[in-house]
């Protein structure tokens, strides 16, 4: 999926209005986020910068984890049911080299564990 141009950010977000502040499209090419009851108070990004700042306000809303358990339950998939057959003594760095997905899906159970 390509990435949208500045032009298609820029027309999507203009007009937005919430919580006391919006986003015009004042000057071509960029943003401006204003205070509803200071509009001559504002900041101007270029629309792909706003739509980073919006990624990044999702992400921390939604968590990392939302992402990584996605991750883990693709590999999981993948793999299914049957664990391969890995010595009891292989180090880490053994395992990962001969079952990267497995190692990849057991690393990432390990950070969500964590993290609960």
């Amino acid at each position: 999926m390509s990435q949208p141009t500045d032009a298609e950010i820029a027309g999507k977000l203009t007009g937005m209005k919430c919580g006391g502040a919006g986003i015009t499209n004042q000057v071509l090419g960029f943003l401006s986020i204003y205070l509803l009851n200071r509009p001559m108070d504002h900041v101007t990004l270029g629309p792909s910068d706003l739509l980073a700042f919006c990624r990044a306000v999702v992400e921390r809303c939604d968590g990392k984890n939302k992402k990584l358990q996605k991750i883990f339950n693709a590999l999981d998939n993948h793999l299914g049911d049957t664990d391969p057959d890995i010595l009891e003594d292989a180090t880490d760095d053994e395992i990962r080299d001969e079952e990267p997905v497995f190692w990849a899906a057991n690393e990432i159970a390990k950070i969500l564990k964590e993290n609960k």
